[in-house]
């Protein structure tokens, strides 16, 4: 299921607050004791927070920050014995969706640089999915061949198979994928300012980066 960005803020905003210094009399004190480091009078253990944060994101599946709807239109013929013929066009809304796998993140993704006063988070290689909408699907055939239920099949099959590799071939394109990348990398900074300014850490610096 992929993660809604409002949810999981909110869900960070949460493990912040019990993070918070104000309310450290009042809450659970083997829970604060086990997630966060008091090191002085209100003051928190930053890299605490960040593990906090990575094993919140992590019990997510997909971060997805960019997506955009496009249509395929892609046709196909097929010959037999000569005299036959079949041709099928096919237009098909479809959604492409620029993600992260949470899952990949570890412990050594995101790092603090106390002299510089600045987090960095590594993320893993962007990635992309496509999905159709057939509800909405036109299909156009012609020929003799397509009055054979199991060539119909056949040859949407293929369509379908074409019109995925025509999706993907688009949504790699430069422009696309930068804006992805930069899209991603401005919901990860918010997720992971949101408890370092619950804790006091407003003056953090947070830098998001991909792996090679």
């Amino acid at each position: 299921m992929d993660i809604n960005l409002k949810h999981a803020a909110f869900t960070l905003a949460a493990v912040a607050a019990i993070f918070f210094v104000a309310g450290y009399q009042v809450a659970p004190r083997e829970i604060l004791d086990s997630t966060v480091e008091h090191v002085g009078f209100l003051t928190v253990d930053t890299k605490k927070v960040l593990s906090a944060t990575i094993e919140s994101l992590k019990s997510e599946s997909r971060l997805v920050s960019y997506s955009y709807v496009g249509t395929q239109n892609v046709s196909i013929d097929r010959d037999k014995w000569i005299i036959f013929n079949g041709h099928q066009q096919l237009i098909v809304p479809a959604t492409v969706s620029y993600f992260i796998d949470l899952a990949k993140l570890t412990e050594t993704s995101a790092t603090f640089d106390e002299s510089t006063n600045t987090v960095t988070v590594t993320l893993p290689r962007l990635m992309l999915t496509v999905e159709f909408d057939p509800r909405r699907a036109t299909i156009i055939n012609d020929g003799l061949l397509t009055l054979n239920d199991e060539m119909v099949q056949a040859l949407t099959k293929t369509n379908y198979d074409t019109a995925r590799k025509s999706a993907i071939k688009q949504g790699q394109q430069a422009a696309l994928v930068q804006s992805a990348r930069d899209s991603t990398k401005e919901n990860i900074e918010r997720l992971f300012r949101v408890p370092l300014q619950a804790t006091g850490k407003a003056g953090v610096k947070v830098v998001v980066t991909f792996v090679n």
